[in-house]
């Protein structure tokens, strides 16, 4: 099991890391020596890369932190699949160019303030992905300076059967939200306390 200490490997220069349920946090992070977690892919990254999620399950072992312009991109909602395991998504107090998920299957998505973004962030976008909603709280959180933030191609399964549950929250910041062509299956797509732009065709 990998305990945070590696030796020193020739990874400078590079900006692209796989991840498998099958890899090891030892190899290289290459697609055919891929890591096993995504904390050891966001190690490697320099400021800005791209982490790839191949097909299986992938599931976190703490809050994931990202302080880096990072695209994630699975194999589609049908074969990459996040396990939450109940731990946030949190982006804080950084400045960063782009955050972006796509072609990803979220579940155990946690109970509330799942996915939070408070942050100086140009660019955040989920594209072509499944959230398995279970709770009545809201999902995602804008507390930041501003994004354009889209949402493209989705689908939002709720769980738990309660109609009007919350998706997106801004509570602060100039966001321009995009909410197009998604499924949200009776879930409210914005409580909207910040300012901004809002197109909504869901």
């Amino acid at each position: 099991k990998y305990d945070g200490n590696l030796e020193i490997r020739n990874n400078y220069g590079r900006n692209a890391f796989y991840v498998s349920e099958s890899g090891d946090d030892y190899a290289e992070g290459t697609e055919d020596a891929p890591f096993k977690n995504i904390a050891r892919a966001l190690e490697e990254i320099p400021k800005t890369g791209t982490i790839y999620l191949l097909e299986g399950t992938h599931s976190l072992t703490n809050q994931l932190n990202l302080d880096k312009s990072v695209s994630f991109i699975g194999e589609g909602p049908d074969s990459t699949v996040l396990d939450m395991s109940g731990f946030p998504i949190w982006t804080v107090d950084v400045s960063l160019n782009k955050i972006s998920f796509e072609g990803i299957n979220f579940k155990n998505i946690p109970d509330r303030e799942a996915i939070v973004f408070a942050a100086d962030i140009k660019n955040i976008i989920f594209e072509n992905c499944i959230f398995n909603i279970n709770t009545d709280k809201e999902v995602f959180i804008l507390d930041g300076r501003g994004a354009d933030f889209t949402f493209k191609n989705n689908a939002f399964i709720n769980e738990i059967e309660i109609d009007d549950v919350p998706l997106i929250t801004v509570h602060n910041g100039e966001y321009n939200l995009k909410v197009n062509n998604n499924i949200l299956n009776s879930l409210s797509a914005i409580s909207n306390s910040g300012s901004g732009s809002v197109d909504l065709d869901y």
